[in-house]
């Protein structure tokens, strides 16, 4: 089993070439969760992960046929990271980061992660990032984020 995610990919792929890097997020108090701060870190990104003892960590299966690709299930309704909140998010971390990239998963889970990026961008002194899948949502997950970021689902610019 290993870890994997566009949030934590993102945040590994710069730690692997030096540069500082942070990935905050909600995890399960479990071995789920204890197993992708683990190896989050070991990867070298500081990760910045509040454990909620009353949700699990969510996760997503890649099932293979044949040792093909064939299909993608997740499971992260009622998990700690639909839980994520603004109050999670550190703000000194947010202040100190020269670029933010934010995914367009997390505020399609529920209206706290949505609240937690919106705040996100609020306190944020860079240039940002969104991307978003287009299996997720076939609409922007906010207003306020589709006209911040013209790569919202609903967007023609969107690319996949």
């Amino acid at each position: 089993m290993g870890i994997g995610g566009a949030e934590s990919n993102v945040a590994i792929g710069p730690a692997r070439l030096g540069v500082r890097s942070t990935w905050i997020s909600r995890v399960g108090d479990d071995a789920l969760g204890a197993l992708v701060t683990r190896e989050t870190r070991s990867e070298g990104v500081t990760v910045t992960a509040h454990l909620d003892s009353a949700a699990p960590t969510g996760m997503m299966v890649n099932e293979h046929r044949g040792g093909t690709p064939w299909r993608v299930r997740y499971y992260r309704n009622g998990s700690a990271a639909s839980r994520l909140s603004p109050a999670d998010v550190d703000a000194a971390a947010i202040a100190d980061a020269d670029v933010l990239h934010l995914t367009g998963i997390t505020p399609a889970l529920t209206p706290g992660p949505l609240q937690a990026v919106e705040h996100a961008i609020a306190i944020s002194p860079t240039n940002q990032t969104l991307s978003c899948p287009s299996t997720l949502t076939t609409g922007p997950p906010s207003g306020r984020l589709s006209r911040r970021h013209p790569c919202c689902p609903a967007s023609p610019q969107l690319s996949t």
